[in-house]
């Protein structure tokens, strides 16, 4: 298994990566409900991320297969905290054939080094507790609920 910085030949498998992470994800919740031309716009975001220097997208890579992806950001909490600049984890996702094989760890690995070389100690990320394999395997890593974002979303 390699991990590498993703490039232009890596989009297209990319992107149909994100069209099975958000059908997993909309069984969860009804908010991950792809749009029509959903695709394409994550398409465009994965391009300005790879064209971002605070930010990467890193794969990982077994023979010509992509086994998954991870995309990271530098981001800023407003200008009233101690920590301003802290590592976004977008989101990772490990196609199913490769999960419960370090793959995750990994990615993570990598999200780690690239903050590191920019000075950045804390690393957030969004995590859905009906996802349960995926909450298992941030509690693993060491991560820690520290806010829970709430939602309303009224009837017609």
């Amino acid at each position: 298994m390699e991990i590498l910085r993703a490039n232009e030949s890596h989009i297209r498998e990319l992107v149909a990566q994100w069209q099975d992470f958000m059908d997993y994800h909309q069984k969860l919740d009804p908010l991950f409900q792809r749009r029509p031309d959903g695709h394409v716009n994550f398409e465009k975001f994965l391009r300005e991320l790879l064209r971002d220097e605070e930010a990467a997208v890193f794969v990982a890579v077994e023979g010509q297969q992509v086994a998954g992806r991870c995309l990271c950001k530098v981001d800023r909490h407003p200008p009233v905290f101690v920590i301003e600049r802290y590592g976004h984890l977008i989101e990772m996702y490990v196609t199913p054939r490769f999960q419960r094989q370090r793959v995750g760890s990994l990615l993570l690995r990598a999200a780690q080094d690239f903050f590191a070389a920019r000075g950045i100690d804390r690393i957030e990320l969004g995590a859905l507790p009906q996802n349960a394999i995926g909450f298992a395997f941030w509690k693993k890593q060491g991560f820690e609920t520290y806010m829970h974002r709430m939602a309303l979303t009224r009837t017609r």
